[in-house]
């Protein structure tokens, strides 16, 4: 699960889990650019279960022109809430 905030751990909420209406957790594979560069180094070493906030500079999140699909300003810095719910290990042969 997830909350996405603009400016602040306490700033306006530009994207969320929550508000995507399917009840399931967002379900990404880890450095294959499903999410914003700072959400996948941010959760390189969690712990299922873990709860963390990112503090995400707009360099790695996006950058200095925005998003107009979640109408987040040039040069933000952006701030994630997240809790890995779930892990799934790829197995090797």
């Amino acid at each position: 699960h997830y909350e996405g905030r603009i400016g602040s751990a306490d700033g306006p909420i530009y994207d969320s889990s929550a508000d995507r209406g399917t009840g399931q957790a967002y379900a990404l594979v880890l450095g294959a650019g499903d999410v914003i560069p700072g959400v996948d180094l941010g959760l390189y070493d969690m712990c299922q279960g873990e709860v963390r906030t990112l503090d995400i500079p707009s360099a790695l999140a996006y950058g200095d022109r925005g998003s107009k699909v979640y109408r987040v300003p040039g040069k933000s810095r952006l701030f994630w809430k997240v809790e890995l719910a779930t892990l799934y290990r790829e197995q090797s042969n």
